[in-house]
């Protein structure tokens, strides 16, 4: 009668080299080509790979006062952190533009050099309330209008200096918001579109400004 099972020489090989007693008599577990043993994991630890894409949102909000545009970009982003909605301990700029401050724009009828910018790239903005506006592109402004949601439903004119696709504006950043005179580019806050920036302009002066959370 034919036996059910044959254990050929190999296997029987094979059973013994996987356990070769070692000098003080305990066995060595059998390790693979690259000296790892054979039971080991080579899958990289999920714990200790980066986080990608967990950089939470950007605020932005409109000021409650009015400031002064003579007062220079330096105390005008003070006042934005120094207002009730701001956040302690957490810096703040006016989303102006000025000849010191300009994001990188090469299709501005004068191709912009990004100097002391507002606005990070790829990163999302929201409301107060959470609610989100635009996520910047690697140039760090948005140009896929019109914005998620509206910056708000009550329309109010903020200086900006200047227009729809970021350019500054000549003699219209009331002299690189150093003066009280001349004019300033205005964007509307209940403007979904290019708007938002580019909503005419007023006298320099007394005017509100939107302030952009730091990252």
């Amino acid at each position: 009668m034919r036996p059910r099972h044959i254990l050929s020489a190999s296997l029987i090989t094979f059973a013994i080299a996987g356990c070769i007693p070692s000098d003080n008599g305990e066995e060595t577990p059998e390790t693979d080509a690259g000296g790892q043993e054979g039971d080991a994991s080579t899958e990289p630890d999920a714990s200790t790979e980066p986080d990608v894409g967990t950089t939470p949102p950007l605020t932005m909000f409109l000021s409650s006062g009015t400031y002064e545009t003579s007062l220079g970009l330096a105390s005008l982003d003070a006042a934005c952190g120094q207002e009730a909605k701001a956040t302690a301990g957490t810096s703040y700029k006016v989303l102006v533009a000025s000849p010191a401050r300009l994001p990188a724009n090469p299709t501005c009828e004068t191709p912009q050099e990004a100097s002391d910018w507002v606005l990070a790239p790829n990163t999302t903005y929201q409301r107060e309330d959470g609610e989100v506006l635009f996520t910047t592109g690697a140039s760090s402004i948005f140009t896929d209008w019109p914005m998620e949601n509206l910056f708000s439903n009550s329309g109010a004119n903020f200086a900006t200096g200047m227009d729809r696709d970021w350019c500054l504006i000549p003699d219209q950043h009331c002299s690189g918001w150093t003066s009280s005179e001349g004019r300033a580019a205005v964007g509307w806050t209940a403007s979904g579109d290019g708007g938002f920036l580019e909503g005419g302009d007023l006298g320099c002066g007394g005017r509100v400004f939107v302030c952009v959370e730091q990252p």
